[in-house]
């Protein structure tokens, strides 16, 4: 499996996502007092994303136990949302910067407490971690090919 890479951004790659941090066990000791959705709004760009997607994860406890695709009312209702546009994510993705300097930056729109998630940063760190290492295929890359 681990030659397979996964199209980012996507359900797939999302639930690969899921179940790598699941089998780690410094992320299920950061996140167990985890508590809410945790939505990653990736949002189109002409000629690189068709359009919006939006990734939500359920870590409350320690594990994600849920990974699906939301709707606008999905992402309002979420406890922290991230949005950002695809080439953002990218460059994330590829350690240009995290998504803390993102948020400081106005690159990635934060809804939900700021505070909140700075309680929780370790969790986040290992969620960034774990995406970098991620084997992903971008769709804009592929279509340039």
């Amino acid at each position: 499996m681990e030659s397979s890479t996964f199209a980012f951004p996507s359900l797939e790659w999302a639930q690969e996502l899921a179940n790598r941090l699941n089998a780690r066990t410094d992320y299920r000791d950061s996140s167990e007092n985890w508590k809410g959705t945790l939505v990653m709004s990736i949002m189109a760009e002409p000629g690189q994303l068709a359009s919006d997607v939006n990734i939500a994860l359920d870590p409350t406890g320690g594990t994600i136990k849920d990974v699906h695709l939301t709707d606008e009312a999905g992402k309002k209702q979420a406890t922290f949302t991230l949005l950002g546009k695809y080439p953002v994510w990218k460059d994330i993705l590829a350690g240009k910067y995290d998504i803390l300097t993102a948020v400081m930056m106005g690159k990635i729109k934060l809804r939900g407490h700021l505070f909140r998630l700075m309680l929780q940063l370790k969790t986040p760190e290992i969620i960034l971690k774990e995406m970098r290492g991620m084997p992903s295929r971008f769709a804009d890359a592929e279509s340039a090919h």
